[in-house]
């Protein structure tokens, strides 16, 4: 039988990483629980259209993440294959300009 030499820092290291990413996902779902209030709030103040009832606003931009997550898992697949610093390069320059475009709503 063949023997495989287990390498036991990349494991460990592998395992964090991965923890870390839940971590990171349930910390934003509580920070989108939180805002999504604020956010509400403030599109009802400025008549813009909006659901009504604040917890189904809350529940559809929650779920809105997840969904954000896994069209991000298939995108991200083609850009990666393209070479990985440019696709990170790529996508902060678009995470850049739609933050621009999110923070129109505050000043129009």
């Amino acid at each position: 039988a063949m023997e495989r030499d287990i390498n036991y820092a990349y494991t460990i290291s592998l395992v964090i990483v991965v923890s870390f990413g839940f971590l990171y996902m349930g910390y934003l779902f509580a920070c989108f629980n939180s805002l999504t209030y604020i956010v509400h709030k403030q599109y009802m103040n400025a008549g813009k259209f909006v659901i009504q009832d604040r917890d189904v606003f809350n529940s559809v931009i929650s779920a809105l993440v997840p969904i954000g997550a896994i069209f991000g898992a298939v995108v991200g697949g083609p850009f990666a294959e393209r070479g990985r610093r440019r696709a990170i390069i790529i996508l902060a320059f678009l995470l850049f300009l739609c933050s621009l475009l999110c923070m129109v709503f505050n000043f129009f």
